[in-house]
């Protein structure tokens, strides 16, 4: 629904079955109430480890670069074939990256990055409104002089290494385990397939990166760890704030009141240090970049010259219901701001729904299942009730769905030479 089969229903029907279908996800697995590797250990004898060698262990990364290399070389083509300039945002097809290059060379000169931005062929001036982690990683880019664009490239990468690394331990049975090398590779060829001019100019790779690796994190037993990696998806997306509550919850009932603090505390010591120091100096950058979020979202409500469709070009892609709104008798902001109010309630009540959940459930199922399941839950409403729903916006949604199969496998298929079951 994200690619071969995207609209394939009309732009009324589409988001529909694609919501159903991401929602559907996140429900299942709550449904299966796996109990996770707490009850599995408790329930199963271990026996003795398997002796591996180091191409056994290894083995994954290894069956995975030829693929990784064939990705760059096409990525590469690519590139060379769309150059970005940053002083033409129609020339580069979109603002995005031209903005993130303004970002990074004002750090690295010592300037203040959250200053208005405009080329010298811009038709429009841009007010500031990327959070920190949206644009500080490119500054290694712009330092070594290298395309923008790898950035996401090399992060997304990272992230799917550490699940190929994972894969070595030989937790989970061998057809499952090879479902899980294969997944993210065809989500990657048919995204590209479908997408090919988004990693042209889109950077999305990198975000999907940061929360592959803070799905990880629940996982880990570092608070600092889990508060490093939310503090990073918070200052590079809004997205995941609401979500948070449920998160603290969780540690709260499983991990202790001290947990839960220490997280929260850190977190916002971690947005304070990334972000407040910008705030020292402009105050009114953070109202000031969510104003412009408005303005840019009503010019994407407009019908274009160069679209000869029935609706504007971003609604009717058949993702998200904001196309539901556009044949009310308002004004184009009236409706941008219905959508929007929808679109905090539904995320709200999404929240409120999976709190109560956990609280009837927590007792049934492993509390890293019932997070992750229910934060790829949160992120299908977020999405789908967005005001301007990007295609590649719901690559993020999609890439939860790699951590969350990883953990449905380790407990429902474990590996039988690792793990034996007691009578």
């Amino acid at each position: 629904m994200l690619t071969e089969t995207r609209n394939a229903f009309g732009p009324f029907v589409s988001p529909i079955i694609h919501f159903a279908c991401s929602i559907g996800v996140g429900i299942s697995v709550l449904m299966l109430r796996i109990p996770g590797t707490a009850a599995l250990t408790s329930q199963t004898q271990v026996s003795e480890p398997e002796k591996q060698s180091l191409f056994q262990r290894y083995r994954y990364l290894v069956f995975a670069i030829p693929f990784i290399a064939a990705l760059a070389f096409i990525l590469q083509s690519l590139f060379a074939a769309h150059p970005i300039d940053i002083n033409d945002p129609y020339k580069s097809g979109s603002d995005v990256i031209p903005a993130l290059m303004f970002y990074a060379k004002r750090f690295l000169a010592g300037e203040f990055p959250y200053t208005p931005i405009q080329g010298t062929h811009w038709h429009h001036i841009v007010i500031p409104n990327y959070l920190t982690f949206q644009w500080l990683p490119y500054c290694i880019a712009e330092a070594a002089g290298f395309d923008y664009r790898w950035i996401p490239f090399v992060f997304l990468t990272a992230a799917l290494l550490v699940l190929y690394f994972r894969l070595g331990s030989n937790e989970i049975a061998q057809p499952a385990r090879l479902t899980l090398f294969l997944f993210p590779i065809l989500i990657l060829f048919f995204w590209m397939r479908n997408h090919a001019p988004q990693f042209q100019t889109t950077v999305e790779g990198l975000i999907a990166a940061y929360y592959l690796f803070f799905a990880y994190s629940l996982n880990s037993k570092r608070i600092g760890i889990i508060a490093l990696m939310l503090t990073i998806c918070l200052l590079s997306r809004f997205s995941l704030v609401l979500w948070v509550p449920l998160l603290l919850l969780i540690l709260l009932h499983e991990r202790g009141i001290k947990t839960s603090f220490l997280t929260g505390v850190l977190t916002l010591a971690g947005i304070a240090l990334f972000y407040g120091s910008f705030l020292l100096i402009d105050p009114t950058i953070f109202s000031k970049g969510m104003g412009y979020y408005t303005v840019a979202a009503a010019g994407e409500w407009i019908i274009h010259d160069w679209h000869n469709g029935r609706y504007p070009y971003v609604l009717e892609q058949g993702l998200g219901f904001a196309i539901y709104f556009y044949d009310l008798p308002i004004s184009i902001p009236a409706k941008i701001d219905k959508v929007r109010q929808l679109h905090l309630s539904m995320s709200l009540l999404s929240v409120a729904v999976l709190c109560a959940i956990y609280w009837c459930q927590r007792k049934k199922i492993d509390y890293r299942v019932f997070a992750i399941a229910s934060f790829k839950i949160y992120l299908a409403v977020f999405y789908a009730f967005i005001q301007v729903p990007y295609v590649y916006l719901h690559l993020v949604p999609l890439m939860i769905d790699i951590p969350l199969l990883y953990i449905v496998f380790r407990s429902l298929y474990p590996n039988p030479n690792k793990f034996q079951q007691l009578k």
